[in-house]
């Protein structure tokens, strides 16, 4: 691994632990990205786009519904404090945009934690269809218990969401 490599590792570690020790305060939701009612008046205070999201942020998690990928673009902002309030204005609607500007997560990867996340059905074959098994593992109201075990996957593997293969006993029920 080289040494930028490592340097986003850590990075990604760091806001997984975030993730995980916030966890209780996050109001999860398996239909939104980030969403917030009223964003541009977040607890009686006037937000404009240029402002720093970390100024907002006690209140973005308290209001805000979230997924996997919300939750950790909450603990980025927490962490490296360098996303403008414009960017969480567009994260539901665009938030793969958004997350372009989580340099320390691949693209792919943040899609795989959200197939696990969401449980999503359309997926048939490959590594998205091992993250949908995972997450298949837990109730699908459990929102929590199934985020808290694809963040631990992700600290085991230097903050990387990498789905375990699919057992061969059941493989013949995910081809059905």
């Amino acid at each position: 691994m080289t040494k930028k490599e490592k340097e986003r590792a850590e990075k990604r570690i760091e806001v997984v632990k975030d993730v995980l020790k916030r966890l209780r305060y996050l109001n999860l939701s398996t239909s939104n990205y980030l969403w917030i009612e009223n964003i541009d008046d977040i607890g009686g205070e006037k937000v404009k786009e240029s402002d720093l999201a970390n100024k907002y942020l006690s209140k973005l998690e308290k209001k805000c519904l979230v997924c996997a990928k919300g939750a950790l673009f909450l603990s980025h902002i927490r962490k490296y404090n360098e996303i403008k309030m414009d960017k969480v204005f567009q994260f539901d609607f665009s938030p793969n945009d958004c997350l372009a500007d989580l340099k320390e997560f691949d693209q792919d990867n943040l899609d795989l934690i959200e197939a696990a996340f969401q449980q999503l059905e359309y997926y048939e074959d490959g590594l998205e269809k091992r993250a949908v098994y995972f997450g298949k593992q837990f109730d699908y109201k459990d929102k929590k218990d199934r985020l808290k075990a694809i963040l631990k996957n992700m600290l085991e593997n230097d903050g990387v969401f990498v789905p375990p293969p699919i057992p061969v006993e059941d493989e013949e029920l995910t081809n059905a």
